[in-house]
């Protein structure tokens, strides 16, 4: 016998009585342990529709996952359910959740079901009343993934009523300095390498997350609390009735923690790069510009717009790692740096850097030593003091050409853009591990073109694999798609995955290979 877990979902007619007929029908196949009350939710995916009643049971199956998926549509088809529109009104609906701990992508079914961490109204009945479930691939209970759910990207830009809440309680963003970290790839090293270079004396933030929510906010070196902080920006914007996306409240909090433990200087990586974005709710002290290269597609129709978008975001000195057009940047570190005798392991990477001696970080690729040379340019301009860089030695995040197992090797990483997969592919060379095989997911919005133009100089065979979002991209044209990720990890077979942290975070979860310290 397996253990599922299944939603019932109606919007039509006598909802509460098309859900009680289908627990009914179901239990001539599934010995139901319990079932949640209906709660009434809006609609998802097409909201122009009328409100939903749902429920999730919990029960004990002899059916093998297609024969049940089988069971339950006709269920459907019984109580009177046609399929024309997506997402569209229906009688009723009825959808595996998980089956058992199965990890399963077929032609007919995916197992868990591939948007259930995206849908809160699931999320919070099973938060409530089976606290003992986990999601077989996020390996998180489904309160973790609330939470999770709620501090994600930006979806929109506009920072002025998260400046209203701000000034409401006090301005704290006003009262700490800031190092703006932007660009197309390599934010979030930086920002890391930044911090490392003031003995992790500053706030930290970071976007987005790979493995936890809680990865995003550091106060000295050491994961936030940011529990109590949220609930005071939410307080103070119901009583201005205005309303918060989920990222600008996680901004808002931040910087309440940022002031409450007296930090000078805070290190802010953007989320989105634009003037807009909430984490431009402030002029910034100094600006950092990263590597260069067209991204998100989904939001900039073009590079010109992209590029307009993420100059006019800067404010303060600027220090960028290669020429920006129209700017007059302070330093830029490609031109001011030579770098020679570099080393590249799967323990970490070391280079000679002309009148400075010898970088060495546990990251991998030579481009993390010009991000370790352009965080100490911004840790020069802010304090007037020479970098230490024996402090980035231990600097490491997740999912950044991060090795996982050695033998047989598996490396993941989550760069998604031009800049990203460049680096990826010269690591991978320099290593000389190649040909690797090489798993590859992207969400909408990203060129799969040019992450296909790069991976393909690795001579290694490649799969797709749709990543764990909404947003994902569910297969690629003339590239074949794995039926089981995780199983595919297990063969004894050189292994690279890459595109995007959606599908890297849920790997290194698998792998328990979140904590890098």
């Amino acid at each position: 016998m397996a253990t599922v877990y299944v939603s019932f979902g109606s919007n039509l007619g006598d909802r509460a009585s098309h859900i009680r007929n289908a627990i009914d029908l179901t239990s001539e196949f599934i010995s139901w342990q319990f079932i949640t009350p209906m709660v009434e939710t809006a609609p998802y995916g097409k909201i122009d529709q009328p409100t939903f009643l749902n429920a999730v049971g919990k029960g004990d199956t002899g059916l093998t996952p297609e024969e049940l998926l089988r069971a339950l549509l006709d269920v459907e088809r019984k109580l009177g359910r046609t399929r024309e529109v997506r997402w569209g009104p229906r009688i009723i609906d009825l959808d595996i959740l998980t089956y058992d701990n199965l990890v399963l992508h077929s032609e007919v079914l995916t197992v868990p079901h591939p948007d259930l961490h995206n849908r809160d109204f699931l999320l919070k009945l099973l938060c409530q009343f089976f606290p003992e479930w986990s999601h077989p691939v996020l390996k998180k209970n489904a309160c973790e993934l609330l939470d999770d759910l709620t501090t994600r990207m930006p979806t929109s830009f506009k920072n002025e009523n998260l400046r209203r809440v701000l000034g409401a309680l006090g301005n704290p963003h006003e009262k700490v300095k800031t190092i703006y970290v932007t660009g197309s790839s390599g934010k979030g090293s930086v920002a890391a390498m930044v911090a490392a270079l003031f003995n992790n004396n500053v706030g930290l933030f970071l976007s987005p997350f790979v493995c936890t929510s809680a990865e995003m906010v550091m106060i000295d070196g050491k994961q936030a609390d940011l529990s109590s902080f949220k609930q005071q920006v939410l307080s103070v914007a119901k009583d201005l009735n205005v309303e918060l996306t989920p990222f600008e409240v996680l901004t808002g909090a931040a910087y309440l923690a940022f002031e409450k433990a007296k930090k000078e200087w805070a290190v802010v990586e953007t989320g989105i790069e634009s003037q807009h974005d909430a984490t431009n709710v402030k002029k910034h002290d100094i600006s950092v510009v990263t590597a260069l290269g067209m991204d998100h597609f989904d939001l900039f129709p073009d590079y010109d717009f992209y590029l307009r978008e993420l100059l006019n975001s800067l404010s303060g000195p600027v220090i960028s790692l290669e020429p920006l057009p129209g700017v007059d940047a302070d330093v830029v570190v490609q031109a001011k740096y030579g770098i020679e005798d570099s080393q590249i392991t799967l323990d970490g990477t070391q280079a000679y850097v002309t009148g400075m001696g010898t970088v060495r970080t546990r990251m991998l690729g030579l481009h993390q030593i010009w991000n370790a040379l352009l965080a100490g340019e911004a840790y020069r301009a802010a304090t007037g003091k020479e970098p230490e860089f024996s402090l980035l030695s231990d600097v490491v995040l997740p999912a950044r050409i991060q090795v996982v197992r050695k033998d047989p090797l598996l490396i993941v990483d989550g760069g998604h853009n031009a800049p990203a997969f460049k680096s990826l592919v010269e690591t991978i060379n320099d290593l000389g591990v190649n040909p690797m095989r090489i798993i590859l997911g992207l969400v909408k919005g990203k060129d799969h073109e040019v992450a296909l133009s790069y991976l393909k100089r690795l001579g290694g065979q490649i799969f797709y694999y749709p990543p764990f979002s909404d947003r994902a991209l569910t297969e690629l044209p003339g590239i074949p798609t794995l039926p089981n990720l995780y199983e595919a990890l297990e063969e004894p077979t050189p292994t690279l995955v890459a595109g995007s942290f959606y599908l890297a975070g849920p790997v290194l979860r698998y792998f328990n290979a979140c904590h890098l310290g």
